[in-house]
């Protein structure tokens, strides 16, 4: 693509009618015309058309339909309506343009509008008089690729780029200057330019991407960076749900905010949001997958929740005891059955759990297909635990009496739980591919204390030793034979004796009939090092009677070990102590020589040394992304370990490194809690109560009142027996837009119960201004169905002292003596 620019003009005069570039003039002026703006709608009534529907949308909580735009003005003032109008229009002719070429625009418009947004929002915390300018500037920011796309979508084809081209991955940048010599940041400021539309600072478009250099930046390019992450991290196709929680975290500490503050700022953004995609008929492709339907404290929540699993040290038992543990404080589960394996070594066991017998568990002979399971799956609930492709185990639940909010929610839970079982079962491959290789090496192997008392030995020098378990606090060279003909070595006390001695390299013999059955020579090596703040000494030991059988056995070591080496999936390295790469694994032989600190950059959430300083000591593992070779962009775990110093070489560490790319994206899927019930899209029976809380303390705290409407509906199970539960689910969707459409947006929270009970949590309200709602709603429902279904209404006011448990009881039971007298009417709750 050697001129840009030219095919994003081109593809601009195509796309975007003149209303575009008239709107976008007067939505950089300090105070927009509304006469112009008008004049400019009125040039497509189909615009103008919704912008109205826009302006009517719960987000905005009219109270009175708007019905022209000089009403809308009054009531939102004309930035808004110019805000709205641009965005609609940019929406809409893009949209037809991608339509064209047979690409989903959606995928793309839904980051643009959540970024432009929260933009928005944060920048009434950050920079209030330029929230305007944040809204157009995160709307903008991305129009090249957008437009390029509309231009000729094939240049993207084998780029760094993904299917939501306004998704930016690591490398993209990079990328676009190598291709087209500039990026799609200075493109959008070109472009921008040539339209003489002048933003407040063109820093803003060129640095939007910059999360890392966040602090560098004036206040509105930082509400921009993160509003772009924002947008990715809530939207996108990253599935990381601890960046989430690490981003809401940091969001609350940036912008000064308590945790109620920082989700209804979530709240106010996804809101908007919703209602945006509403009007224009666009449906939230995934709605239950979005991470913006959970709360900061649920996520952590669960994600604590799910970490013990990974920090198992029993073997699977412990992980099914955890698991299980978990399943019935949450849920009151008791009955289950669990299979986990160790897909590494085809290792599956089954764990079943009943009231009667507690945990039996039962060993696969062939496989997982061949685990007996007593739960059928056509009568359960199955959930498989699945990281990167790999089943790692599947959990059942009877389906009898499994209520769906617990089925979600256990559902979420396991997504956290299989990123945790994954690192359990890696780790615990690991360690006893460890242990297993150790052990079957050709030759003595040891850790022993800085006096020469064995701390650790491996199945051959035990062999070799003679002795019995595992040797733990013996003096090595009493176990080579002291006591038994065999004197001891000065060399080997001057070298425990002396500090200033690192090693010692010897061969000696051991003779037939004294304490050993034959003759033997033996080569020791033994380094002193330092090792997670302990000293200890390494020690070879290797039986050299026979030089050439010892060479065969270390050509068939050394062939071994690159087996080994190769099968592993963990990228393996040495480097000196400059960080230069001396080996590199097959997986990864391409970075040889490079050096590891030049390669790789740690992830944001890494606060130490990156460069050599960082391997004095014992270095703690790293999470960094590699800018090089095949696993360009992968993340990978580096854990540094030195390695003991050979005669006459350097000192040298070994960096295992394993690819958690998936893992980190599929961890953002794992363990929520809905925020919203499934059906109606109000707010759940969990979600009802944290509100009640929450809103009960407000009130007390500001003195202003609140009240609870609770009601069900009469003659809803006549409606579920005649004509069937969709008909019934129809009817507690059609209950839910009544709500949604006669409540206050911030204000009132309406809740769906349970069943056919709802509860509307209502703020800043005195006693008539909630019978009134109340009555408004009643009648809604009494029109929409004709008579047919009326509410049980029980209304409260919180007292002074009261509990926000006392007021719900208070409330329901009022709603149950007016369904006892009859129906159809409204009762204010007595005195508890």
């Amino acid at each position: 693509m050697t001129n840009p620019i030219a095919s994003l003009r081109q593809c601009m005069q195509i796309t975007f009618p003149p209303v575009m570039l008239q709107l976008l003039e007067e939505a950089v002026k300090p105070s927009p015309d509304f006469e112009v703006i008008a004049r400019v709608l009125a040039m497509d009534p189909v615009l103008t058309a919704t912008v109205l529907n826009l302006a009517n949308s719960p987000y905005y909580g009219s109270t009175q339909k708007v019905t022209d735009l000089k009403r809308a003005a009054t009531i939102l003032g004309t930035k808004e309506i110019l805000k709205i109008a641009l965005s609609v229009t940019y929406q809409k002719h893009l949209n037809e343009a991608f339509e064209r070429r047979g690409i989903d625009f959606f995928s793309n418009w839904r980051l643009t509008i959540w970024s432009a947004i929260a933009a928005e929002l944060l920048a009434e915390h950050l920079c209030r008089e330029l929230a305007d300018q944040a809204y157009l500037t995160a709307l903008l920011k991305d129009i090249s690729l957008l437009l390029l796309v509309c231009a000729d979508p094939s240049k993207f084809a084998g780029t760094a780029h993904g299917p939501v081209i306004t998704a930016f991955v690591p490398g993209q940048i990079e990328e676009e200057r190598d291709i087209w010599h500039t990026d799609h940041c200075q493109l959008t400021t070109q472009l921008l330019d040539d339209w003489h539309i002048p933003l407040q600072s063109a820093t803003c478009v060129d640095n939007h991407h910059d999360y890392e250099g966040l602090d560098s930046y004036d206040p509105l390019t930082q509400c921009i960076i993160l509003a772009t992450r924002w947008s990715e991290l809530e939207l996108g196709s990253a599935e990381n749900p601890t960046a989430i929680i690490h981003f809401r975290a940091m969001l609350q500490r940036r912008l000064s905010l308590s945790q109620e503050e920082i989700e209804e700022l979530l709240n106010r953004c996804a809101q908007r949001f919703q209602s945006v995609l509403s009007t224009l008929g666009i449906a939230e492709s995934a709605p239950n997958e979005r991470y913006y339907q959970h709360t900061l404290k649920l996520m952590q929540e669960y994600h604590f929740l799910a970490s013990e699993v990974a920090q198992a040290s029993g073997g699977k038992a412990d992980v099914a005891t955890i698991i299980g543990r978990h399943l019935r404080w949450e849920w009151g589960i008791e009955s289950w059955e669990l299979a986990l394996g160790i897909p590494a070594y085809d290792s599956w066991d089954l764990f079943i759990s009943n009231t009667a017998h507690g945990i039996e568990r039962r060993k696969a002979e062939n496989g997982f297909e061949s685990l007996a399971w007593s739960l059928a799956q056509g009568a359960s609930v199955t959930y498989p635990l699945r990281t990167n492709g790999l089943v790692l185990g599947e959990l059942r639940l009877t389906r009898k009496g499994l209520a769906p909010d617990t089925a979600r929610q256990v559902e979420l839970y396991l997504r956290f739980v299989s990123q945790s079982y994954e690192n359990f079962a890696l780790r615990q491959t690991v360690l006893e591919t460890k242990a297993h290789t150790l052990d079957q090496l050709p030759v003595g192997v040891a850790r022993l204390s800085p006096k020469g008392r064995i701390l650790e030995i491996n199945d051959r020098l035990r062999q070799f030793l003679g002795v019995a378990g595992d040797g733990k606090g013996m003096d090595l060279w009493a176990a080579l034979g002291e006591g038994k003909g065999f004197s001891r070595d000065t060399e080997w006390d001057s070298f425990l004796a002396d500090p200033e001695s690192a090693s010692l390299h010897k061969i000696f013999c051991l003779w037939k009939g004294e304490s050993h059955v034959t003759d033997a020579c033996v080569y020791l090596a033994a380094e002193k090092r330092q090792w997670q703040g302990r000293s200890e000494i390494l020690l070879f030991l290797e039986d050299v009677t026979l030089v050439s059988g010892w060479e065969f056995k270390a050509l068939k070591q050394g062939e071994f070990l690159e087996k080994l080496v190769k099968s592993m999936r963990d990228a393996v390295f040495t480097i000196d102590p400059v960080g230069r790469i001396t080996f590199a694994s097959p997986r990864v032989s391409q970075l040889l020589e490079k050096n590891i600190f030049q390669i790789a950059k740690p992830v944001t959430s890494y606060q130490g040394p990156w460069d050599p300083e960082l391997l004095t000591g014992a270095p703690a593992p790293v999470e960094a992304v590699l800018s090089a070779g095949e696993e360009f962009g992968h993340t990978l775990e580096l854990v540094f370990s030195p390695l003991p110093k050979t005669p006459g070489g350097q000192k040298q560490w070994l960096v295992v490194g394993r690819d958690i790319t998936v893992v980190r994206r599929l961890e953002e899927k794992l363990k929520r809690l809905a925020l919203f019930d499934g059906l109606t899209g109000l707010l759940n029976h969990y979600q009802f109560h944290v509100i009640l809380d929450r809103e009960a303390q407000r009130s007390r705290r500001t003195g202003r009142k609140m009240g609870l409407m609770f009601f069900d509906m009469d003659n809803f199970k006549t409606i579920n027996d005649t004509k069937g539960h969709q008909a019934g689910d129809e009817v507690l969707r059609a209950i839910s837009r009544i709500l949604k459409s006669r409540l206050r947006t911030g204000m009132d929270y309406p809740c769906r119960y349970g069943g056919d009970e709802f509860a509307v949590v209502v703020t800043e309200i005195e006693p008539p201004q909630l019978e009134h709602l109340a009555s408004r709603v009643s009648k809604a429902v009494d029109d929409q169905f004709k008579g047919l279904l009326g509410l049980s209404v029980g209304l409260a006011m919180l007292g002074e002292t009261e509990s926000p448990s006392s007021l719900l009881r208070r409330a329901d039971k009022a709603s149950y003596t007016a369904k006892n007298q009859g129906g159809h009417r409204i009762l204010w709750a007595g005195d508890d």
